[in-house]
């Protein structure tokens, strides 16, 4: 459970400027690296909030 403070640009939550409790989600996914750029795109363009919080991270395996 997270809280935060939505503006009126916001159409996901019923008030603006009032402190709003709302469930969160940790999202973790394997992508290759030609879609990466993609696979955020759409993670923001779906997320409710007006600044989400996330990370790219690269990972690489040596053998």
């Amino acid at each position: 459970m997270d809280k935060l403070l939505p503006n009126n640009g916001n159409e996901q939550f019923n008030h603006f400027d009032k402190l709003e409790k709302v469930d969160e989600y940790r999202v973790e996914m394997v992508v290759k690296d030609e879609l990466i750029k993609t696979a955020v795109a759409a993670f923001l363009n779906v997320h409710p909030y007006e600044e989400p919080a996330y990370s790219v991270l690269k990972i690489e395996q040596q053998i």
